[in-house]
């Protein structure tokens, strides 16, 4: 509630302006909200708070850095847009063999496209969805699923609507699966997801494991029949495929 009240605020502030606006924002939330990029040495999470009037987000991030370095230099963030491309400075801290890129709160212009952070893009032209880690299957696949989490291919208008994508069995533990996007071009979703593999060094559970994310679409669709296209990429590339309806 706290956030939702300051986030109305600074909006209610800049809106007028149609400026880029950032501050540290303190108030985290449960990191299950939070989505993802980067890899197993630098990681960025970020939470898409709007996109009605203008595009507000929270960013956070680190990066693994066990070696000392006399000079910690700020993390870059590049705002993308149409006719727009602004870069910001955020100062960076070390925290044991980490360093941090603080929580901070952005609002810009509703025509940002994407931010760069790190090298990772953020893609801001996507639906808005949270995903939720799961069990999976033995193969590769794909399921859509109600709010009970019950296998359907028809939704009522507002019901909730769960996309399941399994990566297959794994012989270790340690593999993590990751949505790295999801678009609605038309009446097609479109997804692109990767399988994350445990480096050599790194200790996992000697046993099966079948990783697989849950995504959650939060933006309402319209009625109509939708299409859904997953890329999955792991030792090989790999397309699923599955249709819907809203009515």
């Amino acid at each position: 509630m706290r956030i939702a009240v300051f986030v109305s605020l600074i909006v209610g502030v800049v809106c007028m302006a149609g400026v880029i606006y950032y501050t540290p924002a303190e108030y985290v939330l449960p990191q299950q909200s939070y989505q993802t990029i980067g890899s197993k040495s630098v990681n960025f999470q970020y939470i898409i708070l709007s996109k009605s009037e203008q595009v507000v987000m929270l960013l956070k991030g680190w990066v693994f850095s066990p070696v000392q370095i006399t000079e910690i230099k700020p993390f870059e963030v590049e705002i993308i847009g149409e006719d727009m491309h602004s870069e910001i400075k955020i100062p960076a801290r070390r925290s044991g063999i980490y360093i941090l890129m603080d929580q901070y709160l952005f609002v810009l212009p509703k025509q940002t496209s994407k931010v760069v952070v790190g090298g990772y893009e953020i893609q801001l032209s996507g639906i808005s969805y949270t995903t939720k880690s799961s069990r999976g299957e033995g193969s590769p696949g794909m399921e859509i699923l109600n709010d009970q989490n019950q296998p359907t291919m028809r939704f009522r208008l507002g019901e909730k609507i769960l996309i399941k994508i399994s990566a297959g069995m794994k012989s270790t533990g340690g593999y993590e699966l990751l949505i790295d996007s999801v678009e609605l071009i038309e009446q097609t979703l479109r997804i692109k997801a990767h399988v994350v593999s445990p480096s050599p060094s790194t200790p996992v559970t000697q046993a099966f494991t079948y990783p697989a994310m849950i995504i959650e679409i939060d933006e309402p669709l319209r009625p109509g029949i939708y299409q859904i296209v997953c890329t999955l990429f792991d030792v090989n590339e790999i397309e699923l495929s599955g249709e819907f309806e809203i009515f």
